[in-house]
């Protein structure tokens, strides 16, 4: 695996690695032990050995299982990171016990990286009010963290006051060329850039919308390099990027690791033909109106039930395909959703609302998605 130096912190990271939001899960939706594991392994046995994990991911279960997998590996064979959500924090004291309860799910006696996770402006004050960042400067010179982040998909205005106030080794971005205009990614990245912070990238491939494309962004890729898969094209355009230093995967498969090993180990930048292609490409998706989600689950833990990232997924679809997708939606819309799993369920309460990280207006996104979906079960 090709590696970039980050000259600050005296240390190298995998241009790949591996995110473990989207971890192979069962019929049960707890994770697939057997598949993740030997995913992890094969990870590290091909030079990807940094880990990215939180404690919301996987409903809680994804900090234990790199924890139990990762400690058959000497603790210097692998970096590690993992975050604090503002969500989680109902008084000062659960900062300190969050942070105790994680190195022990974790198996480890420090974090190489720990992120204030998904900053947004209405937790700004919260932040302020129990003295987070202070806290995790202490850790940090107890040697309980080595290197302190945020990630955000904050507007880039709103980064720029967060990182007015603090300083950090490195920031994570949600950046990918839909998003680059769409949610002025671009913006944010050159802030990272102009004041010479270590740019990680998340979400490369949109929660996977960027692996399966619409016939016309396919066409557009084939006719550059027909043997160029859509996913390739998405990784390779991040990773062209001059200061980003590695670009974090979230891979439900195998086949999804070993595609994306293969494209990063033997990475090249983008051709002027490519960058032009991937410019067609994100003109395509920008045509179709979409919601922003990028099925991260966050809002899963909904109080009646509404399966909102299958939703929305499902509208995507639609949007983005057309016809093609009714089928589809016939089947899992109309068959495998109950009653109180579709949008119609919704009660408002915007539980939801508070978690997302796109900021999305979940509630009434879910009425526009469920006419919608409900107008194509009646053809």
């Amino acid at each position: 695996m090709q590696t970039r130096k980050l000259e600050k912190l005296g240390l190298e990271l995998p241009l790949l690695g591996f995110g473990c939001m989207r971890l192979p899960v069962k019929a049960d939706k707890t994770i697939d032990t057997v598949t993740a594991t030997a995913m992890v392994d094969y990870a590290l046995q091909n030079g990807i050995n940094y880990f990215d994990t939180a404690l919301m991911y996987h409903n809680g279960l994804s900090e234990g299982f790199i924890g139990e997998t990762l400690k058959k590996y000497p603790r210097e064979s692998y970096m590690l990171t993992t975050k604090l959500h503002a969500s989680y924090l109902k008084t000062k004291e659960d900062v300190e016990r969050i942070f105790e309860e994680q190195l022990a799910r974790c198996r480890v006696e420090y974090f190489d990286f720990y992120l204030i996770h998904d900053v947004e402006r209405t937790k700004f004050d919260l932040l302020r009010e129990f003295d987070v960042y202070d806290f995790l400067k202490q850790k940090q010179s107890e040697g309980k963290i080595r290197h302190l982040g945020c990630s955000s998909h904050e507007d880039h205005e709103y980064i720029a006051k967060f990182l007015d106030m603090y300083d950090f080794d490195i920031v994570q971005l949600q950046i990918n060329y839909v998003d680059w205009n769409l949610r002025n990614a671009e913006k944010c990245y050159q802030l990272l850039e102009e004041r010479g912070i270590p740019c990680i990238v998340m979400e490369p491939i949109k929660g996977g919308t960027l692996a399966d494309v619409p016939d016309g962004v396919s066409h557009i890729f084939k006719a550059n390099n027909p043997d160029a898969t859509p996913a390739s094209y998405a990784l390779r355009w991040v990773a062209s990027l001059p200061n980003v230093k590695m670009v974090l995967s979230g891979m439900s498969t195998m086949e999804q690791l070993v595609e994306n090993t293969k494209v990063l180990s033997g990475f090249t930048p983008l051709s002027d033909l490519e960058q032009q292609a991937i410019m067609a490409a994100a003109a395509v998706f920008e045509s179709g109106k979409q919601i922003a989600c990028t099925g991260c689950k966050y809002c899963s833990e909904c109080p009646v039930g509404v399966n909102i990232p299958g939703i929305f997924s499902l509208y995507n679809r639609q949007a983005i395909f057309g016809g093609r997708e009714h089928f589809r939606i016939k089947q899992h819309y109309g068959s495998l959703f109950a009653e109180n799993e579709k949008g119609s369920a919704c009660i408002d309460c915007k539980r939801c609302v508070e978690v997302c990280p796109q900021h999305i207006d979940i509630p009434a996104e879910l009425k526009t998605a469920h006419n919608v979906l409900e107008e194509i079960l009646k053809k």
